[in-house]
């Protein structure tokens, strides 16, 4: 485990990406250049998440302020969600783990793979993490995949994929551990093809 990032180390990522922002053609949405500009605790999660490398948190927060850009994560809100989604219960906070951190629950059993859906069922899912991360932006989460009764019909690997890919590259050292629950054996081979992902995320 890398040693907790100095203050120093803080503010040299915070003057890289501000003068990388002076030579982009795009900026970054203002709120964002905004945050990185002002909260030392959203820099210090992308130096922990990389294990104190200053060059790859650089990267990364560069890559993942044109993502939430492009993603609109901004634009988002309870209201505009898909409500057939959140009514469904496909996934939602509840809880807390023992060390305290909420836990975002996935029923997959009751997410129908459907691609009209799939980018609905992405916002919300940012939704809830960025909402989560704005109300208590020191926590990680603790995210549980609920799988019982959960037949292939129900098992979508881009939605899955997407749920890793958001600690991975856009909520850095946000996460705390992913649990899965009650696994049909059928799902087990197709699990382990994302296995290897999961596994070098939350360790």
């Amino acid at each position: 485990m890398a040693a907790e990032p100095t203050q120093q180390a803080i503010l040299s990522l915070r003057n890289r990406f501000t003068q990388e922002c002076m030579r982009m053609e795009t900026k970054p949405d203002q709120r964002d250049i905004t945050m990185v500009e002002s909260d030392d605790n959203y820099v210090r999660n992308f130096l922990v998440h990389t294990l104190g490398n200053e060059n790859e948190a650089f990267q990364f927060l560069v890559d993942c302020v044109k993502w939430r850009k492009e993603f609109g994560i901004h634009d988002l809100s309870a209201r505009g969600l898909d409500d057939e989604i959140v009514r469904s219960g496909v996934c939602y906070i509840r809880g807390r783990d023992r060390e305290g951190n909420p836990c975002i629950v996935v029923n997959t059993r009751l997410h129908k793979k459907d691609p009209e859906k799939l980018p609905r069922a992405k916002q919300q899912f940012v939704f809830l993490l960025e909402d989560q991360r704005l109300r208590e932006p020191t926590m990680q989460v603790t995210v549980i995949f609920n799988m019982t009764d959960t037949g292939l019909g129900n098992m979508d690997m881009e939605f899955t994929r997407f749920v890793i890919d958001c600690f991975k590259f856009y909520f850095p050292n946000m996460l705390n551990v992913i649990l899965v629950f009650e696994m049909p054996f059928i799902l087990q081979t197709v699990w382990r093809i994302i296995e290897g992902g999961v596994y070098s995320l939350c360790h």
